[in-house]
This record gives structure tokens, sequence and C-alpha cells, in this order.
């Protein structure tokens, strides 16, 4: 009788061990952990380095212009494809890209060198016809400027670089309805490599940059659309230009990175900051990045944090390292890197949760044609 059950006994644990074994009964197998990897897609039409590219109503990605180019394509997620669409009406003319409320996309200003300056032309792509229309000229050339969707869906376009290559302190709107720019109030201090942000206010925060001394700013200031003026803010923990801005989930704009001048050298910087739009208030992360970095990109993505990508660090190199900043914590953690280090590309967030990643330099200083996803 004790040898049959203790027979059972063994038969029953041999059914569960392969029930679990092979998924059955109430045994759940655990999903593989989430691989945050960066994939290669279709590559572009055209190699290209600071160039445009904004994300579509279609969820589709426009990419336009470059150095020396005013070719443009389109990439569709659904199939991992780049399609040529009608040309940039002037080369060069990619010195910001804003998608519109009216799903057209305004690229204005950038440089047209060698054939042209720093341009004051503007123009629309319509995503119906795959083409680009001139629209009203901006009221100064600019190029590295800042352009802040408002509100309103009126497009606001702050600092940059003049045709003399001078640092601006002016500012304009553009307003879809009528095609035009108008001048609005102008900066406390003129500046290029800052950044824009809009705030959930309604407000739009310039942080940091480079004044007409060439010299990173710990300086910022907020631009109210109701009295189209400027008014000092809080200062920056840190001097910065070259740094991105990122508004987050709780409505607090996240700076990181940047260059600051060491012994009459670029370096990059570790650190970054979180601006309470509440308290006027700039407050240091605890975390550094791994690695300075400065040109970089940074995308909000579905789960919170920021993604970082590519950039230089102290060797001018173009980086194929990529970091995520984790806002509940406030700290940064390596992820999968790029192919290729990249210097002057663009990051785009799809519809789908993916990061597009288009074109820039090599460490070799060439211009690619390459395009990858980060999942």
């Amino acid at each position: 009788m004790k040898r049959t059950a203790k027979l059972f006994c063994l038969l029953l644990c041999s059914i569960c061990l392969l029930l679990t074994a092979c998924g059955g009964g109430n045994a759940t197998k655990s999903p593989p952990p989430l691989q945050h990897v960066f994939e290669a897609t279709g590559s572009m039409h055209e190699v290209r380095s600071g160039h445009a590219a904004s994300l579509l109503s279609s969820g589709k990605v426009l990419v336009a212009g470059g150095f020396m180019d005013n070719s443009a394509e389109v990439f569709d997620p659904f199939n991992g494809t780049f399609t040529s669409v009608g040309g940039l009406q002037q080369v060069g003319n990619a010195g910001s890209a804003t998608p519109l409320n009216n799903g057209k996309v305004l690229l204005a200003g950038g440089d047209g060198f060698p054939v042209a300056g720093v341009l004051s032309t503007a123009e629309l792509f319509d995503p119906a016809t795959g083409t680009f229309v001139l629209t009203g000229n901006m009221t100064a050339a600019r190029v590295g400027q800042t352009a802040t969707l408002l509100n309103d869906g009126r497009v606001l376009m702050v600092g940059g670089l003049d045709v003399n290559y001078q640092q601006l302190a002016s500012a304009e709107v553009y307003d879809p309805a009528t095609g035009t720019f108008a001048e609005t109030g102008s900066m406390i201090e003129a500046r290029d490599l800052h950044t824009a942000t809009l705030l959930n206010n309604g407000l739009v925060l310039v942080a940091g940059g480079r004044n007409s001394n060439g010299d990173p700013l710990d300086r910022a200031e907020l631009f109210d659309p109701a009295t189209a003026t400027f008014s000092q803010a809080a200062p920056l923990r840190a001097t910065r230009c070259k740094h991105s801005g990122t508004k987050l989930k709780n409505g607090e704009i996240l700076l990181i990175g940047g260059a600051v001048i060491e012994n009459q050298f670029e370096v990059g910087l570790t650190s970054a900051e979180l601006y309470d739009p509440a308290a006027d208030t700039f407050t240091l992360v605890p975390g550094v990045m791994g690695i300075g970095r400065y040109y970089h990109s940074a995308n909000l993505l579905a789960d919170g944090t920021v993604l970082l990508t590519g950039g230089q660090d102290y060797s001018q190199d173009p980086l194929p390292t990529a970091e995520l900043f984790d806002p509940t914590t406030g700290t940064f953690a390596p992820t999968g890197s790029m192919s290729v280090g990249r210097l002057g590309h663009t990051a785009t967030s799809l519809k789908n949760g993916r990061v597009l990643v288009t074109g820039g330099v090599d460490p070799g200083a060439n211009p690619l044609a390459s395009a990858e996803l980060y999942q």
C-alpha cells in the first residue's frame, strides 16, 4: 500500500513538472524582457546632415533639406521605406521645421551657403500634394533659431544667427491663417544654440544658448503670447549651449547636457536639470550621464522616460551610444547603441512608440543615408 502511494506521488510530480515545462495547467511562463535596441530600416535616397524631420498627421515622417540639399522624402513606418517628394523651393531652407495644426509643415530660414547666405524665406509642405510652396518671408534672416508651436496655432521664432552670423535677440510669430510673419517683443539677451519649450500654461521657456560673445549662458527667459513680451526667468544651475530641452509628462522641462568652455576647449556636460514652471526654479537631477554629450537628440518615450541619442563628446567624435533618463529616479542608464556614431542627425518619435533616427555624419565626417529605429 505504501509502495503504491509512493509511486502515485512520483507520477503526480512528474506530471506537474511536465505541465510547467510546456506551459500547461496553472503554470505561467514569464514574458521575455523588453529589448531596448536599434534596428536598421530602409535607407534614405540622399545622404543628409543638418536636415529637418517632422512627424506628419498620417504617422509618416517628412525628412527635408540638409547641407547644400533641397531634396525631401517621406518615411512610411508601416513598410520601413522612404519615398521622394517634391523638393524645397530653396537650397538650405530647413533651418527649422514645425508641424502645424492644419497638417502642413512650416520650414523657415536656414543657411543657403555657398549659393546663398542666411535665409529669410519660408515655405510650407503639403502632405496631400507632396509639394512645397513659398509662404511669407520672415522679418529677419535666421539660422539656428528655435521654432515653437503655440497653443493658438501660431509659431514663435526666437533668436539664431543673422546674415553676419551674429546672435539675434529678436523674435517673430508666424500666423498660418494669413501666411505672414510679424515681429514681436525681443529677448533680453541675444542668443543661439538655445532651447525653447512650450509650457502647459502657454508660456515658452527659452533656456541657455550662446551669447553675442560666444559664451554659453546660464540665463533663461519666458515669452508670453498674450503680451508678446519676454521676461527674465530663474537662472539655470549650469551654463549650457547645444543642449536639449524636453517637456516631461508632469509639465516640467528637462535640460540635458550641452557644451561649456574649459581651458579654451569645448567640453560636454554630464549633468541635467529640471525647470518647475509653478515655482520658477531649476534643480539639478541626482544622476549624471555616462558621458558628457552635446548636439544630441532627446525624445520623450511613451513610458515617460527620455531617450538620448548620438551627439558628440570631448573627443569631438560622433557618438553611437544612447542613454535613458528616468524621471522617477532622476537617473540615467545606458541603452542599446546605434549602428554608427551620428552627429547632425534627427530623431523623431513615431505614433507606434518607436523613434526614427536619420542621417547625420559618422566619425569619418561622412554624411549618412542610413536610418534606424529604436524600440
